[in-house]
């Protein structure tokens, strides 16, 4: 703008000087005016009443100058007449500028004199006050409809809900609408006549004055014309944010600024609100499913993809039943739906299958989602996986279940080991007055028979009594170190050639070598008494019989009365018909069996648990009905890589 202005000033200068040249280098007459009079009308441009009476007195100065610089006169009193006309054009012509100005002081400059890029609306409310007079003056509309369209520009100033401000070039206030003094705490007569400047926040108030001097010497923008939110300060120091938008107005030869301004901070808590409500639903360890009326799923966070194995990408608008068994999904919803519409929520374990077919366990919590106007517009699933925790619940289970097995096998085996031991006591004589007495009677006599049969049945019997102390733990076994291979490939051969051929014997060893430090008969006992109950159970239907050694490293806690460490672990596995819980329960019971009763007298598994425990180890053992039986023996392993070198 300055610099329009001084290009202006430029312009009338040199058509003075023009105007002087024609003036006294020809003889002009009666239109010597003519020159004079252009270079006051050029002054319409400048915008200014002063430059316009004073480009008028220096073209009057330059007429009557002309009158004695020019070409002599043919006749004084005519040259004087043409010269007091001319003098006469030029102010008549200033009087009318000066007139027409005065009325262009009363409205906004024309739209193409405003500075590029104003919005529309700032114009508008630049011109508030005194734009609807210029227009009614300009049509010579009565002065009442005058009053009245300036009271309802004022009336919108007063009532908009934007806190509207007016300030000058140097930004001094010079209004301001009720919202403005609401949303500062400042009464108007208070703010009129100061800096705008303590109405903003650093940094704005401290480059605010800096800006605006760059602006008028410059026309340097950055705020003018264009929006954009900054910090605003009440008058009780708080600081909040708002949405500014700026636009130029001139006023004749005043310059004036309009700013309009929106407080920012309850959309800004919003979106703050909004922002950490996202944050939380992204970070939940929980898995969230969000559906909608229709049950399709809208959203999910990524605790759900990691629990389940779906993108939220593969899952919108599916419904959870993808989630679920399909004989159980439907049921499952129509619980879920009735619990949420009876309750207004539904709690319960469900049982889901992931992405990969993997089955889990979580607790699902569904509530009902409503709007600001209570309506429901969505259901929300909050979901917990309960897998890793079920499955620790059931290895705990497990757990206590052998360390009551083992407290009951081994109360069973200290009351078996007191019974055997009298037992023995009372068979020791039987057994040796028998041997004593028989040989004393006739070979062919019948009491020395008897005697025989009698003295079968103590054999009998002290072999029982050997077991049961055996399985009592009261009979130590004789250790020794022994390579864990070769021991179970002597059972091997050894439960060959007794096989059925309808039973298939497969060694999976992984090439498990080693020693361990045991009696070696009586580990080739255990294996042969597991594999000899195997064959039994796949006797009728033939099957599979499996015969593996593996290193294993125990943890703490792992097995029920064994210390961790490093064992060797041999599987007996079968195919055959199974058992249930109940026969797992006591399957190592003395005396208890499944066979019929002349098939077995209920000792051999009771006889290889005691050895086993005997060697610092124990026996597991995993069935279920129909899927085969899988009995696992640990033992400990040797230190040393052979613990018998050297001896």
């Amino acid at each position: 703008m300055q610099r329009m202005r001084s290009w202006s000033f430029v312009v009338v200068a040199a058509a003075a000087a023009a105007a002087l040249f024609a003036d006294i280098s020809m003889p002009l007459g009666v239109a010597v005016g003519i020159p004079y009079v252009g270079v006051v009308l050029l002054c319409w441009w400048l915008n200014s009443v002063l430059c316009l009476i004073a480009i008028a007195a220096l073209c009057s100065l330059l007429a009557a100058a002309g009158y004695f610089y020019g070409p002599p006169p043919a006749e004084d009193w005519a040259a004087l007449t043409n010269r007091g006309f001319a003098i006469l054009a030029i102010w008549l012509t200033a009087s009318l500028l000066l007139h027409a100005k005065t009325e262009r002081t009363v409205q906004p400059r024309s739209q193409s004199a405003l500075k590029p890029g104003v919005p529309q609306g700032n114009r508008a409310a630049a011109g508030v006050k005194q734009a609807p007079a210029s227009a009614a003056g300009a049509r010579g509309e009565p002065r009442d409809a005058l009053s009245g369209s300036e009271a309802q520009l004022r009336a919108v100033f007063d009532t908009v809900v934007d806190a509207l401000i007016i300030t000058d070039a140097y930004g001094i206030v010079r209004d301001c609408n009720p919202s403005c003094c609401r949303m500062f705490g400042y009464r108007a007569v208070d703010l009129i006549g100061q800096n705008v400047s303590v109405l903003m926040g650093p940094p704005f108030s401290r480059d605010h004055d800096a800006y605006l001097r760059r602006y008028r010497e410059g026309g340097e923008a950055r705020i003018i014309g264009t929006g954009r939110e900054v910090t605003a300060l009440r008058q009780d120091g708080t600081l909040f944010p708002v949405e500014l938008s700026v636009g130029e107005v001139l006023y004749g030869e005043t310059q004036l600024f309009v700013g309009v301004m929106r407080d920012n901070s309850e959309r800004k808590a919003t979106i703050e609100a909004l922002r950490r409500q996202a944050l939380i639903f992204e970070q939940m360890s929980d898995g969230i499913i969000v559906t909608d009326l229709e049950g399709r799923i809208s959203d999910w966070n990524p605790a759900a993809k990691h629990m389940f194995g779906y993108t939220r990408q593969e899952v919108l608008h599916n419904t959870p039943s993808i989630l679920h068994h399909p004989a159980e999904a439907e049921e499952l919803r129509l619980e879920i739906v009735e619990g949420v519409n009876r309750t207004g929520e539904w709690r319960g374990e469900i049982n889901f299958v992931r992405k990969d077919g993997s089955q889990g366990v979580c607790e699902t919590h569904v509530l009902p989602l409503y709007d600001v106007s209570g309506e429901l517009i969505a259901r929300i699933g909050v979901n917990r996986d309960l897998t890793e925790r079920k499955e620790a619940e059931k290895a705990q289970m497990a757990l206590q279940q052998q360390v009551y097995q083992a407290q009951k096998i081994d109360a069973l085996g200290n009351l078996v080991g007191g019974i055997a031991h009298d037992f023995n006591n009372a068979l020791l004589p039987i057994i040796g007055l028998t041997e004593l007495t028989a040989p004393l009677l006739p070979k062919e006599s019948k009491e020395r028979t008897n005697l025989h049969k009698v003295l079968d049945a103590a054999y009998h019997a002290q072999d029982l009594v050997r077991q049961l102390l055996t399985f009592s733990r009261q009979d130590p076994p004789d250790r020794r170190p022994a390579d864990i291979a070769e021991i179970v490939h002597d059972a091997i051969r050894f439960l060959r050639a007794g096989l059925p051929s309808t039973i298939e014997m497969i060694e999976q060893l992984d090439d498990a070598t080693g020693f361990v430090f045991v009696d070696a008969t009586q580990i080739r006992q255990v294996i042969v008494n597991l594999a000899t109950n195997a064959s039994d159970a796949m006797i009728q239907s033939g099957g599979v019989l499996r015969i593996g050694i593996s290193a294993v490293e125990l943890d703490t806690g792992k097995l029920a009365n064994l210390e961790p460490g490093p064992y060797f672990r041999i599987d007996v596995t079968d195919t055959g018909r199974g058992m249930d819980q109940a026969t797992i329960e006591r399957i190592f019971e003395p005396f208890f069996t499944t066979k019929p009763a002349n098939k077995g007298h209920g000792l051999g598994l009771t006889v290889a648990y005691g050895i086993v425990r005997g060697h610092n180890g124990t026996i597991t053992v995993a069935s279920e009905v129909g899927q085969g039986t899988r009995f696992s023996v640990y033992l400990p392993r040797a230190a040393d890589e052979n613990p018998g070198a050297g001896r």
